[in-house]
């Protein structure tokens, strides 16, 4: 790695140097955290309702009669699409009105949706509850990265975003876990028949379950600051625009091959979480509470460690002069797990040795916490909500609408059996990340020119 316009970095004594007087966190450090903590709360929610239909996909497929690719649609297209486009007016009323109140409906609106996913009864309605999820859960991150961006000094940013990040690992953990754990012991229990509701099957018990606390917890919301946009005090908008195309369009370079390059990752990330639970139950024989288990914990684990590492490691050595570190990690970290995911899934390993593997894909994946922070650094704060929202519609219109999709129609069509649901995963671990990786290699110069314009504030 190199400094930009410099020789050969010599990191162990670049990570020692002496740093610059630091800035202040905005309202103290210990209300900052505190603001992180909500949120990872927040998107711990969010992410277990968005994957606790990994686990149910059996059970979906026999009482609603479809396919695996029709779940791929479901959970990939259907909640990508809206929690992908709905992300950019969410992201420009973010910018504009208290990103708590933005929050605390987002929360609303998801939560009420995913107790609504255990009222379908048919494959339509099924699809319009997951579109509702997305249009709700596309409101947290856009807002989180800005609010956090505002009250982290530029030398924290990277860690307290990875933090929020991680917010999604625990979810997904938990989601898998405690999900196929209440998935085995309503199962159990059997169908139950409610007044209103009419007789309700096992599934469907757990989305209620699962979803409804949200609409208590996102009152959390309403706790968090809303800083001042100090940023108007150092440029004001031109007469009748707040100048954002123009803003836009002077780094389209480095914003064109981030948004391409993160989006294009995040297939591989979104294809896996939506259906290892699948192959671990179909592969290795395990139940629905066992497979979340499983999944979980080495997802939650080694997720979380990922998201705070690559978080802090990226802090440290983007400190250290590398300016376009945000990228070229993920060019080392993504090559690495193409193919290491190329063979996990391929092969026979005993289930320990799959444990292994995933854990460490699942430790190289996380990518949130640095590719938001380099958009956060080059932008000013009163544009960061639709920045985000527009990478969230990349990330989420490229990755979350292709991948779980990718993965099913690679197992009903190309190998036409359920069964080889590990050959799907493995091929497009072999075909999608070689490709994905260009944009970002291409984006580097770009990344370094637009960090040396800068913009945080």
């Amino acid at each position: 790695m190199r400094r930009e316009n410099d020789g050969p970095i010599d990191l162990s004594s670049s990570l020692h140097a002496t740093a610059p007087a630091a800035a202040p966190y905005h309202g103290g450090a210990v209300r900052a955290w505190l603001s992180v903590a909500i949120l990872v709360l927040l998107a711990v929610i969010a992410s277990l309702d968005r994957s606790l239909m990994s686990l149910l996909v059996d059970p979906i497929r026999r009482d609603l009669k479809v396919t695996d690719f029709d779940i791929g649609l479901v959970n990939g297209l259907g909640f990508g699409l809206f929690y992908a486009a709905f992300g950019v007016p969410v992201g420009w009323l973010a910018d504009r009105f208290p990103k708590r109140w933005i929050i605390y409906l987002g929360v609303t609106f998801w939560s009420l949706a995913a107790a609504a996913t255990g009222l379908a009864r048919s494959f339509g309605a099924l699809m319009a509850a997951r579109l509702g999820l997305g249009a709700g859960e596309a409101a947290l991150i856009p807002a989180g990265y800005a609010l956090i961006s505002r009250i982290f000094p530029k030398r924290r940013l990277g860690l307290a975003i990875g933090v929020f990040g991680a917010g999604s690992s625990i979810g997904a953990g938990i989601s898998l876990g405690l999900g196929g754990a209440i998935a085995d012991a309503v199962a159990r229990s059997g169908p139950i028949t409610l007044p209103v509701l009419g007789t309700l099957q096992p599934w469907q018990q757990v989305f209620i379950l699962i979803g409804s606390p949200g609409l208590a917890l996102g009152l959390l919301a309403l706790l968090l600051p809303e800083p001042p946009d100090v940023s108007q005090k150092v440029a004001k908008p031109a007469q009748g625009a707040d100048g954002f195309s123009a803003f836009f369009r002077s780094r389209a370079a480095f914003f064109t091959c981030h948004f391409l390059g993160f989006g294009g990752l995040a297939i591989v990330g979104f294809g896996m979480i939506s259906w290892a639970p699948v192959f671990a139950m179909r592969h290795y024989g395990l139940s629905a509470g066992q497979a979340g288990l499983f999944i979980g914990l080495i997802h939650s684990v080694c997720g979380i460690a990922g998201y705070v590492f690559h978080g802090w490691f990226s802090d440290r050595l983007f400190a250290a002069g590398i300016k376009d570190i945000h990228l070229r990690y993920y060019i080392v970290t993504y090559a690495a797990g193409c193919v290491i995911g190329g063979m996990l899934f391929a092969a026979s390993l005993p289930i320990w040795m799959f444990a292994i593997g995933y854990g460490v894909l699942g430790f190289l994946q996380p990518f949130s916490g640095p590719a938001a922070t380099a958009l956060q650094l080059v932008t000013p704060f009163r544009y960061r909500a639709r920045i985000s929202a527009l990478f969230l519609l990349a990330q989420n219109g490229i990755g979350l609408c292709l991948g779980p999709v990718m993965v099913a129609a690679f197992t009903d069509f190309v190998f036409h059996d359920p069964a080889r649901v590990g050959s799907s995963l493995s091929l497009m671990f072999l075909t999608v990340s070689p490709v994905v990786i260009l944009p970002l290699i291409i984006g580097l110069k770009p990344a370094r020119e637009a960090q040396r314009e800068g913009a945080f504030a």
